[in-house]
Parts: structure tokens; sequence; C-alpha cells
């Protein structure tokens, strides 16, 4: 059923695709890399891990609330710590932590959707950055999913 997880809890092994597009960022490449799909209560969570060579290994987890698809959060754990929600229409306010220091992020999010349907999925969100009071721009992030 589109929208929703079916009521498993053991994770389902993805793989995942990254794409974020962005006038700040005109060369950044796609990414494949492997994840897990699972769900707690009525969160959906995609996640996978990064590997940044000048900052260590991250987690990447994003949490989705099937009652409210119009909201997800980005969390991020590891040598790069960030919690920042994106709520459509709204102005959310997080977090970003690294080796260099702390900064408070601003996020208006024009648009984000879920969609699973029990083989694969798509997150998209469109949303304008603020990272301590620098405007950023406005950023588009694409992440497809599909069962292995």
């Amino acid at each position: 059923m589109e929208n929703q997880l079916h009521k498993r809890l053991e994770p389902i092994d993805v793989t995942v695709y990254i794409q974020t597009q962005s006038k700040q960022l005109p060369d950044a490449k796609p990414r494949l890399t492997m994840g897990k799909l699972h769900q707690i209560g009525d969160s959906v969570y995609l996640s996978y891990s990064e590997d940044e060579t000048e900052m260590g290994i991250t987690t990447t987890r994003y949490k989705v609330d099937q009652k409210a698809l119009d909201r997800l959060t980005i969390i991020r754990s590891g040598d790069i710590s960030m919690r920042q929600p994106f709520v459509t229409g709204e102005v959310t306010h997080g977090r970003y932590e690294s080796p260099f220091g702390t900064f408070l992020m601003e996020a208006t999010t024009k648009h984000t959707t879920f969609s699973w349907d029990g083989c694969k999925g798509e997150i998209k969100i469109d949303y304008r950055l603020r990272m301590n009071e620098d405007d950023l721009g406005r950023f588009r992030l694409l992440i497809k999913f599909e069962k292995v």
C-alpha cells in the first residue's frame, strides 16, 4: 500500500540512491549505498552509513511519521552529529556539530514527500537552508531506495 510500511519491525535491506541539487553544489554527484528500512511504532526510518574520509564515519537516518507525511527529520550521528526537522510550509530549527564546531540551522521547507510500496520508495525534500544566519540557498534532496 502506498505510503505505508507493512507492520514489521525487523529491518529491511535496501539499496539507497542519494542526489542533492543546489546552485551552491553544482558538482555534487549522486551516491549509491546500502541501507536499512525499518519501523518503530508509527515512524519509518531509512538509515545508511557515510564514510567521509576527512570527517570519519557518520550514520544518517531519515525519520518519517506515517501519520504526518509532510514532516520528516534527518538525524546524523557519529563524527558528525545533526538533527534537522523539515515540515512542509514551515520554518524549523536544528543543529549541526562537527570537529570544527557547532552550527545552528534553519530550514524553510517548500515540500516533503515519502512513498513506499513494499518494494521501493522515495523521499523528497525541497528547502532553503540558513546556517548561523548565513543563507546557503535552496536545496533539493532526492533519496530513492529499493528492497534488496
